[in-house]
């Protein structure tokens, strides 16, 4: 599938820029600095680059659209007709999200910058009922939006370590229901359907990056832990994601990352009384956990005036759930930066 892309750095211009910045000119606020490079941000899975200086912003769009496949139990695909003879009335067969992030950043001193994600998704289900009808959920709208810092704990020339916390605030909706009326009604829509966690959550994250002339590698580690369950009596429960990556300078426009990146996500804690785990195994909180562990292969540009563009393809290596729920397939992240 990604046999096109050597093909494209042959073809893909260089921008144009009056000074092309070469690996001994990176200086930025009279020292060197990772901002100037186009791996400065090596991995689009981690949540943001290195922190910015003072008087510095950045403003960037991402999107990450994510291929939902058929039915896995632990590491066994299973058939939804076997699912559905366990006794259940509904079992989802396939699916798609789609996330698109609207991130700002200030870079308050030589080592803090202020940081705010506003999430907007879509996410779509298909089912198969007991029948043999088929059915399609979609929900759309806004996600939590996350409120924070990043503090530059190390600051050694061509290495970072960086210290990053935020707070999820609960704007994205926990009621969505089926159907495009949204009536009370109709039932409610699974967890994993709900666009917020409907309670607040610590997000705190650690990254570490070093660059050479020509390479650099990194990882970051980050977590999302609920501090309590919401009105319905639930929270989405604890997310731990630990990235790995390793980039390639072509030129000083252009880079090839690969990464890796493992999710561990617990299953919902409580319950919500108005979904019913016995009809489909999406609306029972205990088997909402899974792992996964996928690889990604990018692009990262730079052009004039720091204007960025990046895209990573990803697919899943391994993949363990709790219960029966849809694997994760391909995924595809774009992202867009000005720095200024």
């Amino acid at each position: 599938m990604l046999f096109w892309i050597p093909w494209l750095l042959q073809i893909l211009p260089a921008p144009i820029v009056v000074a092309p910045p070469q690996s001994d000119e990176l200086i930025l606020s009279g020292h060197w600095s990772p901002t100037l490079r186009p791996d400065a941000r090596g991995y689009l899975s981690t949540s943001s680059g290195p922190v910015l200086e003072l008087g510095h912003a950045k403003f960037s769009v991402e999107s990450q659209r994510m291929e939902l496949g058929g039915l896995l139990s632990g590491t066994d695909s299973v058939d939804p007709d076997a699912v559905l003879a366990t006794g259940y009335g509904r079992v989802p067969t396939s699916g798609a999200s789609t996330r698109t992030e609207l991130k700002a950043e200030y870079g308050l001193g030589d080592a803090t910058s202020l940081r705010i994600t506003v999430p907007f998704e879509t996410r779509t289900y298909r089912f198969l009922d007991d029948t043999g009808v088929p059915s399609r959920e979609t929900v759309q709208g806004l996600g939590d939006i996350l409120l924070g810092a990043g503090v530059e704990m190390s600051h050694q020339d061509w290495q970072r370590t960086e210290f990053e916390l935020l707070v999820s605030v609960p704007t994205g909706s926990t009621r969505a229901r089926e159907g495009s009326s949204g009536s009370p009604a109709t039932p409610l829509l699974p967890y994993s359907m709900q666009l917020g966690g409907g309670t607040y959550a610590l997000e705190p994250g650690l990254t570490w990056t070093h660059w050479w002339s020509q390479w650099s590698v990194g990882t970051s580690t980050h977590a999302s832990l609920p501090l309590d369950r919401n009105d319905q009596g639930w929270n989405r429960g604890d997310r731990l994601e630990v990235e790995a990556w390793v980039s390639r300078r072509i030129d000083p426009f252009r880079s090839l990352t690969l990464g890796m990146e493992y999710q561990k996500q617990s299953s919902v804690e409580g319950m919500d009384s108005g979904m019913d785990p016995t009809y489909d195994p999406t609306l029972d909180p205990g088997l909402t956990g899974y792992q996964r562990v996928y690889m990604d292969l990018g692009l990262h540009l730079i052009a004039e005036s720091n204007n960025r563009l990046a895209i990573e393809f990803g697919v899943p290596i391994w993949q363990d759930t709790e219960g029966p729920q849809l694997e994760g397939d391909l995924r595809i992240t774009v992202g867009w930066w000005l720095t200024f």
